[in-house]
């Protein structure tokens, strides 16, 4: 029963670091950039909003209000020949 309690520790390595395993190389990883559906939808809401200010903007050039010039109200003096 006395050889049961007794504790017993595994030697300790007192080598160089060459006995450790060697450890492989991973190369680093580069994430892929995301491919989220609201950059789609936000593309095409963008498109059509500029599209419809475009638009908008050559109604208003074209249908802008124009005034006729004044008529001339100066008596017309016929000259003698």
């Amino acid at each position: 029963m006395e050889k049961m309690r007794e504790f017993k520790a595994q030697p300790l390595h007192t080598g160089s670091p060459d006995c450790l395993p060697t450890r492989p190389y991973y190369p680093p990883t580069h994430p892929k950039p995301f491919a989220l559906l609201t950059n789609d939808r936000g593309e095409k809401y963008q498109r059509e909003f500029y599209e419809k200010v475009r638009k908008e903007q050559e109604y208003y050039k074209e249908n802008r209000f124009h005034a006729q010039p004044l008529p001339n109200f100066e008596p017309e003096i016929p000259r003698k020949p």
